[in-house]
């Protein structure tokens, strides 16, 4: 009764912000995990036994070559393109007298260049990258780009409000963004939880307030959000069911916090952190994992289903873990290149070939050793990874979002077919999923039904990857 009252009390809140609630882990699909920002991005996905074979075409234009979305008009009059200035690796181009540019794939234009991926993240129904010129780009659903506005881009739309402020990684959750910046300062923007002080949609990045300059790993979760500011954790948003780590005893206003805050017990020696649909996993500096939060499917590590207010030792999880990968209701780790989960799986989002209730022990994912990045999040019921520079899926699948051209649950990685070119990185949405090449270039497929795929329209399902333009 208090698990029902308690989901009754989120569902409530999080209307009134336009966001999710969220659901009883074992009531449908559950899984994902929130990625990090400031390098924990991270870790990928090998062959397993069974899986689909590689290869395989992408249905409309995910190969490589031609050319992506023209840049910004570079002023002047024009009779033909050979009378235009074009930036390094783009092609000029006169449209009704105007100068632009188009960028040679599988680059992106962002404002007067042309720009490479280089931190992908994914939400609810948008997708965000940091580029190789510390421009966040965002495409996708209405109040979560960040275009001064609040309508949908179709299209990566550089994010307003960093000025010169060079962004270097980004993490979503559910109609929010946050971007980390190259000096460890943090910016959000959307209709979920800004941490400024200010509640209410952010239509431009705004500053986090109480974190300074010190910040070196983020991560957005369904309603919340963490950070390790000078080496201690730091939570702010909603606080229904522990998120921030305080003993509830944090926030004055009710259970959503406005502002960063201290989480208990975690002042020093705290590496990364990781956030997923109401809980918050934390990366000592020896390799040991504290968690926090709603803990209903086992996700704490604990042992237990008991909701966790403060941060508990997570025993599942043998000391020595390199990196932290929270979901909807599941919590992963990898050691060198082995990937092992807990929490719910009852769409196969343990990736362990089974499909069950809530599990309290943690269990292999099917990959082979070639991980080198993982992509969950604390809105969607499924994750990804690269593997030998290929991406594999695991989870539920009923908007196509794990790329294998079906739509039918799978509870062992997949291959995702029509990525022809190296893959680096992998973020995965509520129903969509995307990938980044080590060129740069993105790719994405599943549900469109907001523009979250960025190629240019809007709705439908894409059981192929598609290049964003």
């Amino acid at each position: 009764m208090l698990v029902k009252r308690s989901l009754a009390l989120a569902a409530v809140l999080l209307a009134a912000c336009g966001l999710r609630a969220i659901p009883s882990p074992d009531a449908g699909a559950t899984g994902g995990g929130g990625a990090t920002a400031g390098g924990a991005e991270t870790a990928g996905g090998g062959e397993t036994a069974g899986g689909s074979t590689a290869g395989g075409s992408a249905a409309g234009g995910s190969n490589a070559g031609g050319s992506t979305a023209g840049g910004t008009g570079t002023g002047g009059g024009c009779m033909a393109p050979q009378d235009c200035p074009a930036p390094a690796n783009a092609t000029p181009a006169c449209n009704a007298g105007v100068c632009t540019f188009v960028c040679n794939a599988p680059l992106l234009a962002c404002g007067s260049a042309c720009c490479a991926a280089r931190s992908i993240t994914a939400g609810d129904r948008h997708t965000c990258i940091a580029t190789d010129q510390g421009v966040a780009l965002c495409w996708g659903g209405m109040f979560a780009v960040g275009n001064g506005g609040t309508a949908a881009s179709l299209t990566p739309t550089p994010v307003q409000g960093f000025g010169d402020a060079g962004v270097v990684a980004v993490s979503a959750g559910n109609v929010n963004t946050c971007g980390l910046t190259s000096g460890g300062a943090v910016k959000c923007w959307g209709a979920g939880p800004i941490g400024s002080g200010t509640p209410g949609f952010a239509a431009q990045a705004t500053q986090t307030a109480n974190l300074g300059q010190g910040v070196t790993s983020l991560s957005v979760g369904l309603a919340h959000a963490c950070v390790v500011a000078d080496g201690g954790a730091k939570c702010w948003g909603l606080d229904s069911h522990g998120e921030q780590g305080c003993n509830q005893m944090c926030q004055s206003g009710g259970p959503m916090q406005p502002v960063p805050g201290p989480v208990t017990g975690l002042a020093y020696d705290v590496k990364q952190v990781s956030c997923g649909g109401a809980h918050c996993c934390g990366l000592l500096d020896d390799g040991g994992v504290r968690c926090w939060g709603f803990n209903v499917a086992f996700e704490c590590g604990d042992g237990t289903n008991t909701q966790r207010i403060v941060p508990v030792v997570a025993h599942a999880f043998d000391a020595g873990v390199d990196e932290l990968f929270a979901g909807w209701s599941t919590t992963c780790a990898r050691t060198g290149t082995a990937l092992r989960c807990i929490g719910t799986n009852g769409d196969g989002e343990l990736g362990n070939g089974m499909v069950s209730g809530a599990l309290r022990y943690t269990t292999p994912v099917l990959l082979g050793p070639g991980l080198t990045s993982v992509g969950t999040s604390g809105v969607g019921h499924h994750a990804c990874a690269v593997v030998d520079a290929g991406v594999w899926c695991w989870g539920k699948n009923d908007r196509g979002q794990l790329g294998d051209g079906l739509m039918t649950s799978q509870n062992r990685p997949v291959r995702v077919l029509g990525l022809n070119e190296p893959m680096a990185k992998v973020a995965v949405g509520a129903e969509h999923s995307c990938a980044m090449s080590v060129s740069g270039g993105v790719w994405c497929w599943g549900n469109n039904s907001q523009g979250q795929l960025g190629i240019g329209t809007m709705g439908g399902i894409q059981l192929a990857p598609q290049q964003v333009r």
